[in-house]
């Protein structure tokens, strides 16, 4: 029997001494004694008949899943009725409580995310209901080859891959009572999803009309047809793309525009064909395009569009009144439109500007908005292209946008070349950030510091105080989460100081200010470095000086690197104050305490007998 199913029967004997034996441990057991579950009363039914003679008492009692042994956190009884016994749990009050941890993985923000290759890192990070009392633990559960943690223990760590596909991570949280784990899906170096718009399949709907610059007033929205050139005067294109099926966020890789000739143009050549953003959207109308009264006031025509009539369509800009960008997305071939056999394809050459303005009108919930026109679009010689539209009656033909996009991206890091860099010379380094926004450069390694004196994401200036490999990270985050890359510079000189790199850090510079008062404290810089200090700050990093019995104690804090440097710390004492009476005889000295940068050193002197005594500390460069 399992602890929720019952035995049910009809009338039941019970022979003497029957007992029932609770296994708390059985193969794939998670019964935790500690859970909050065991801390209330339980009752458990165990058979239940029409009627019932003769009684059963308690059997054996195993410890649970974990080693804990029943009888340490209460006791199983067993409890007869006329028609069936119940197996009753007491609690014995006071436990602790550790359920078992719930993980939730907070960064990257949705999955399953992807990195654009695998010479990209990723950012994980989880949190557990436990609090900081749960240890956290990454793994990874499956994937083409192995992943290496930053720091696996950590609840946020960085996750290296080697090999491009699909990888399951996880993170487990542990406590004493027991632990829970979350999945991670991440896709490395991922396949774009293509996705095609073209009237008529998958219930796409892409409207396309054209104006003309001969009969201004003709609407053509429902001709088979769009026309590009000039006869003699101007035949412009107009298209439309709804894009609401590519999510928010993803990163458009590329975009096309299919334009397929439907029937013999005029003119021996075109001039190429060149695509705009169109700025403002319009109604394509029902005219024929072929007589003013079909369709009269409907849609667009030369002299109107809808949300601005009596406006032209003919001002290239951004500002307000404009109605198509200057900017080029994508430039054809010439081509003769008086021979091109229907059915061709007019080939266009992109710009990455088309892949960022379908992103734009994705980022807007906007459908992309176009315009089609020669490239010197000017009135003369006549020479026009007769492209099918979206009531083509042959669907292959009619216009079609093609996106390439990822989904659930994180931010495409270019950390750049590495420069030749020498130590104490500044260098820029020229990374970049794509689908993100840059965070910065940290060093992950290498024998000394580096001074970063222009922080700047993609153009940061750094100074390497020491000679040697240095790796460092360049990390950018967008809704997604946050990757990074790597980079190696090797730098060639002498290793600067101590003194000198705490020059550059608050100055610039390594040139000798020793005797100034940069912040007007009545500490000279050579004093600010040698007690690790701010020159810049109104602190003041002021010894004590406390009795304690027979002794004086004199506590003070030094710089670990000016230690390094050969800077000397002399605590000295004098009862008089007389120039020359300055000591240092009977003073001893130890560190009371540390950090990575500082010491907090004791000085212990005599008391003296003279009835005063004045301590200071001589910093000797």
């Amino acid at each position: 029997l399992v602890a929720d199913q019952a035995l049910a029967a009809g009338a039941v004997s019970v022979t003497s001494g029957a007992k029932i034996d609770v296994v708390l441990n059985s193969p794939g057991s998670k019964v935790n004694l500690l859970n909050s579950f065991w801390r209330s009363a339980r009752t458990f039914p165990v058979v239940s008949g029409s009627g019932m003679t003769g009684t059963f008492s308690i059997g054996s009692v195993t410890a649970d899943s974990g080693g804990r042994p029943a009888s340490t956190y209460g006791s199983f009884t067993v409890q007869n009725t006329a028609t069936g016994a119940n197996l009753v749990w007491t609690p014995i009050p006071g436990f602790p409580i550790y359920n078992d941890p719930v993980v939730t993985i907070t960064s990257p923000a949705s999955q399953p995310v992807s990195v654009i290759d695998a010479d990209h890192e990723l950012r994980v990070t989880a949190t557990s209901d436990s609090g900081p009392s749960a240890q956290m633990l990454w793994s990874m559960v499956s994937g083409p080859e192995a992943v290496s943690f930053e720091n696996p223990a950590a609840a946020t760590t960085r996750v290296r891959f080697t090999e491009a596909g699909t990888y399951v991570l996880r993170c487990t949280a542990s406590n004493a009572g027991g632990s829970g784990n979350r999945d991670l899906t991440v896709e490395v170096a991922p396949v774009a999803t293509e996705l095609s718009l073209r009237e008529g399949v998958d219930g796409a709907l892409t409207p396309a009309t054209f104006i003309r610059g001969d009969t201004t007033t003709w609407n053509s929205g429902a001709r088979d047809q769009i026309i590009v050139g000039r006869n003699p005067a101007i035949f412009r294109s107009l298209l439309t793309f709804p894009v609401s099926a590519i999510p928010a966020n993803s990163f458009i890789t590329e975009a096309t525009l299919d334009l397929t000739i439907c029937a013999a143009g005029s003119g021996s050549n075109l001039d190429p064909m060149n695509i705009h953003p169109l700025n403002v959207p319009f109604d394509e109308g029902t005219g024929d395009g072929l007589t003013a009264s079909n369709g009269a006031s409907t849609g667009a025509d030369w002299q109107r569009r809808t949300y601005s009539p009596a406006t032209s369509w003919t001002t290239a800009g951004t500002g307000s009144g404009t109605d198509y960008g200057a900017q080029i997305l994508g430039t054809s071939e010439a081509f003769d439109p008086l021979t091109t056999p229907a059915g061709t394809v007019i080939p266009f050459t992109f710009s990455p500007a088309f892949a960022a303005t379908v992103a734009l009108r994705i980022a807007v919930a906007s459908p992309v908005h176009l315009l089609v026109k020669g490239a010197t679009d000017t009135i003369a010689a006549s020479g026009f292209a007769r492209i099918a539209s979206e009531d083509h009656p042959t669907v292959d033909w009619r216009p079609r946008l093609n996106v390439s996009y990822h989904d659930h991206l994180a931010p495409i890091i270019d950390p750049g070349q590495a420069p030749a860099a020498t130590v104490g010379t500044p260098v820029v380094l020229t990374g970049a950030i794509t689908h993100g926004t840059g965070l910065g450069w940290s060093l992950v390694s290498g024998p000394g510091q580096v001074v970063i004196t222009n922080p700047t994401p993609t153009g940061a200036t750094m100074v390497f105080t020491h000679p040697g490999s240095h790796l460092l990270r360049f990390t950018g985050t967008n809704a997604q989460g946050e990757s990074s890359r790597l980079l190696e510079i090797v730098t060639t000189g002498t290793a600067m100081s101590g003194q000198e790199i705490w020059r550059m850090q608050h100055f610039g510079s390594t040139a000798d200010n020793d005797t100034a008062d940069s912040n007007n404290d009545g500490e000279n810089n050579l004093l600010e470095f040698a007690t690790g200090q701010n020159p810049h700050a109104s602190t003041r990093r002021s010894p004590t000086l406390t009795r304690n019995g027979a002794n004086l104690e004199f506590t003070y804090t030094r710089s670990k690197a000016a230690v390094l440097d050969g800077m000397t710390f002399t605590v000295e004492w004098n009862d008089t104050l007389a120039p020359g009476a300055w000591s240092s005889i009977g003073v001893t000295e130890s560190t009371a305490q540390q950090t990575d940068t500082l010491e907090t050193r004791l000085a212990l002197l005599p008391r003296g007998s003279a009835g005063s005594r004045f301590v200071r500390l001589r910093v000797t460069p």
